[in-house]
């Protein structure tokens, strides 16, 4: 369950735990609460779709505030969460980050709003959707477009583009961001995702063979 994902990831997080120990939050930082520390809430999670039908993938926005005393540890708490969730293997991918500071406590904080995705039905750590599908993350680069995956079963493809669902079809269907290679072993984009200082990312889960 992604919810049971994200807080597995923070929670047992070594670099979270240094700075923030166990003072992890769902929804509001309790009243009083010492800081520094982490909020997280969904703000929707929505059963991810295919042409085949259901994928059995969930997709959701996850936003994470990390308050702190000071702008700089606010930031290195920001920090930590985005390394935490590169090394936990989840389908997390951040979106944007932005400042704010609390009215009242002058805390500091950073609100990283985080795409995800995750098996729906099955709970927690071994459940995650790296234990039944890999995953491969790109960088465009304005001139690429033919990527390359390991050996996967046709049908079993799912790309997202800047963390939304890119539409799969033939090369002849002028509506499709993409196809899957014939032999099965990567997917060619109609257009070369842009590079540069504003490069397109590039999410790829497929079943292993």
């Amino acid at each position: 369950m992604m919810q049971t994902d994200v807080y597995k990831t923070l929670a047992e997080s070594d670099g979270i735990i240094d700075l923030v120990s166990n003072r992890i939050y769902p929804i509001e930082l309790p009243h009083g609460a010492a800081v520094p520390a982490i909020v997280y809430s969904f703000s929707g999670i929505t059963p991810v779709k295919s042409l085949d039908g259901e994928s059995g993938l969930d997709a959701g926005i996850v936003e994470i505030i990390c308050w702190a005393k000071s702008y700089m540890t606010a930031h290195l708490i920001a920090e930590a969460v985005r390394t935490a969730f590169k090394e936990s293997g989840l389908g997390v991918m951040t979106d944007a980050l932005q400042d704010t500071r609390d009215e009242e406590t002058r805390n500091y904080g950073v609100i990283l709003n985080m795409n995800a995705w995750s098996e729906p039905n099955l709970g927690g750590g071994s459940s995650t959707i790296s234990s039944y599908t890999a995953q491969k993350a790109f960088v465009g680069d304005g001139t690429t477009k033919d990527f390359i995956l390991p050996k996967f079963r046709s049908g079993s493809l799912l790309v997202f583009f800047n963390g939304r669902l890119a539409k799969k079809g033939a090369e002849s269907d002028s509506t499709a961001a993409y196809w899957e290679k014939s032999t099965c072993d990567g997917f060619v984009f109609r257009v070369a995702p842009k590079g540069g200082d504003y490069a397109d990312e590039v999410l790829a889960f497929y079943e292993k063979a």
